[in-house]
């Protein structure tokens, strides 16, 4: 669940955005100003990439932090093997071959419990794909697979209705897609 949290200090948030940049580099950076103040962010993941027809997904979940002079292989074999974290991970590649699968043939599943590492941790991640039905559009395929099971859990219908019943405030901005 979610909280909102308003802090009333002035910051030049191009700084701070700099700043995260600096210390916490990530493919998926993104400023802007909105109706809400100025969105700032950083992620490992994205929500969804299409190209020539094809779908991509790459749920992440499952994460171990990275420690100075931690080993690296066995804090991965660590990590691929507590069950808890793969069954989150299957979960959420089974949701997203079910989201990807509502406008898309073929779906398939590769790279199944790769390792991705930036500088702080490392996750779970894994490759679904899927060849976007003649009569589905863009728009369709962004329908089917926001929000994130990442973001929703599962099953997304249900999760995200007793979401809806516990939280006191709209999310807004918190966990859309950017670009």
């Amino acid at each position: 669940l979610s909280k909102q949290l308003c802090i009333k200090h002035q910051v030049n948030a191009f700084d701070y955005y700099e700043s995260l940049s600096a210390l916490n580099p990530s493919a998926y950076m993104f400023y802007f100003p909105s109706k809400y103040g100025v969105v700032l962010g950083s992620s490992p993941e994205f929500l969804l990439k299409i190209k020539k027809r094809e779908i991509y997904l790459a749920p992440i979940a499952g994460t171990r932090n990275l420690e100075n002079n931690c080993d690296l292989l066995a804090l991965e074999k660590d990590l691929l093997s507590d069950e808890k974290e793969l069954s989150e991970h299957k979960m959420l590649v089974d949701l997203a071959r079910n989201d990807a699968s509502k406008f898309g043939t073929q779906t398939r599943v590769e790279n199944l419990f790769s390792i991705i590492k930036n500088k702080f941790v490392m996750h779970i991640v894994s490759e679904v794909y899927a060849n976007m039905k003649e009569d589905a559009s863009i728009f369709d395929v962004i329908e089917a697979v926001f929000p994130a099971g990442t973001l929703s859990g599962a099953p997304k219908i249900r999760a995200l209705e007793i979401t809806s019943e516990l939280e006191d405030c709209d999310r807004g901005i918190y966990g859309g897609a950017v670009g």
